[in-house]
């Protein structure tokens, strides 16, 4: 089960990629995460983790495993049985916008049975999770 959201954006691509790693930052502005804690310092890039703790769910780690610099980085937990993995890509497009994509994957057996409520869950965090986003970072071009 894959659920994506891609759109043009008028931010600064800088500006999104910065609110994109800074992770530690987004439950204070995306609400349907209560807490990020960085298990590891430095850089944020491949091999760091971060414990995410949505409501009703358990605290679960998630490590990145892909990063282009500027550009994307996934990431992946697994609990319930399922591996999700979570994309976010930041392109240059036309005329000072920037194209916006995230994505949720979600894959195992219960995945397969549970995949309406799934697909209703997932897009409906890509949905808040892309228009914190695109608020936080158009409100920080306006400054």
């Amino acid at each position: 089960m894959k659920v994506t959201r891609q759109e043009l954006i008028s931010a600064d691509p800088g500006s999104v990629w910065q609110f994109a790693t800074a992770v530690e930052r987004w439950p204070r502005w995306m609400s349907h995460i209560n807490s990020i804690s960085r298990n590891d310092s430095g850089p944020f890039g491949v091999g760091s983790t971060a414990t995410i703790q949505h409501p009703g769910l358990p605290a679960t780690v998630w490590t990145v495993d892909e990063f282009r610099p500027d550009t994307s980085f996934r990431w992946w937990a697994e609990f319930f049985g399922m591996r999700w993995s979570a994309d976010h890509v930041v392109e240059s497009a036309i005329d000072g916008e920037i194209s916006l994509t995230l994505s949720i994957t979600v894959t195992g057996w219960p995945a397969r049975l549970l995949s309406p409520l799934l697909t209703r869950q997932a897009r409906k965090a890509i949905n808040t999770e892309f228009d914190a986003f695109r608020n936080a970072c158009q409100t920080a071009s306006d400054r």
